[in-house]
């Protein structure tokens, strides 16, 4: 193949790669949602994971909220956000609202903690150290009889301010 035609073809590759990966912000979640499991089933997916479940397909986080955060927490969020709180989960894009790096959870905090830049978000996702300015993005969950679905699109997070639900670190930060 001469060296022209292997660029040409190469390039059309990449750009049809690339332009296929640029669904809404990567995430494969179907129209219809994603089933995630019975509440039971998620419950122990989160405390398996040691306070969080990562689901790969959506991208997302998934905690739980605890019952005395739930008020507080559901005033401060979006409404689509609100009937995953008040079943006991929140849903939270793994994305930086800083530069977009994947934010991990760090067991040993409890926190989710940007690798990139330092960005420290509480279990809920909201911001208590920067360079972000605002909270980890939300996704809408609904309950299904007993089974908790996922919804596609993520919502904005709780800008940085006062702190919705204070919740400290639970031991050493990871970044």
């Amino acid at each position: 193949m001469l060296r022209r035609r292997f660029l040409q073809v190469s390039t059309a590759s990449l750009a049809g790669f690339g332009l296929g990966a640029c669904t809404e912000d990567g995430r494969a979640v179907p129209d219809e949602g994603q089933d995630l499991g019975t509440l039971d089933d998620v419950r122990a997916a989160i405390a398996e994971g040691g306070g969080s479940w990562y689901v790969p397909e959506a991208r997302a986080y998934l905690v739980e909220v605890a019952e005395e955060h739930r008020v507080a927490l559901a005033a401060a969020v979006a409404e689509e956000v609100r009937p995953g709180i008040e079943a006991g989960f929140l849903a939270l894009f793994q994305k930086c609202p800083h530069l977009g790096c994947r934010v991990p959870f760090c067991a040993e905090s409890g926190w989710f903690e940007c690798p990139c830049h330092g960005s420290r978000y509480t279990p809920y996702g909201e911001v208590r150290r920067g360079p972000a300015d605002e909270g980890m993005g939300y996704f809408a969950l609904v309950v299904e009889g007993d089974v908790l679905r996922l919804l596609p699109g993520s919502v904005g997070g709780i800008e940085e301010g006062e702190p919705v639900v204070d919740v400290e670190a639970a031991g050493p930060h990871c970044v």
